[in-house]
């Protein structure tokens, strides 16, 4: 997606949200892996991709380069990033690991870590 680019967002696919809150009144569901996600994050609507949720083993190498493996995905990471992360071996429940397509631009969990599912305001279905 392009700054400022329209997408179409299901607010309640998760639950009811409380208006300009970033929090549910009601949560049904989590996100999926994969799912497109919106949520609050300083002040501003994020928009990821869900990669990984509670409960999902992280594996880590420093081998040649920094990368984390997760569900078959592997991504590499910066040395600061890696330092940051490689601390957990899964993802916390209640927490989702949310990426940006394009690994190498996105300021992602990556950088300010794993995301609250409660903070997951809506799912992306159309973009």
């Amino acid at each position: 997606l392009d700054d400022g680019q329209a997408v179409l967002v299901n607010k309640l696919a998760y639950g009811l949200v409380k208006p300009l809150r970033g929090e549910f009144f009601v949560q049904w569901a989590e996100p999926s892996d994969e799912d497109i996600v919106i949520f609050l994050h300083d002040d501003k609507i994020v928009v990821k991709r869900c990669v990984a949720v509670g409960g999902a083993q992280l594996d880590f190498s420093d081998d040649t380069e920094y990368t984390l493996s997760v569900n078959g995905k592997k991504i590499v990471l910066t040395e600061s990033q890696f330092r940051r992360m490689a601390q957990f071996t899964s993802v916390p429940e209640g927490y989702a690991l949310v990426l940006g397509d394009n690994y190498s631009e996105s300021l992602d969990s990556r950088s300010y870590g794993f995301v609250s599912t409660e903070n997951i305001i809506g799912k992306v279905i159309i973009r």
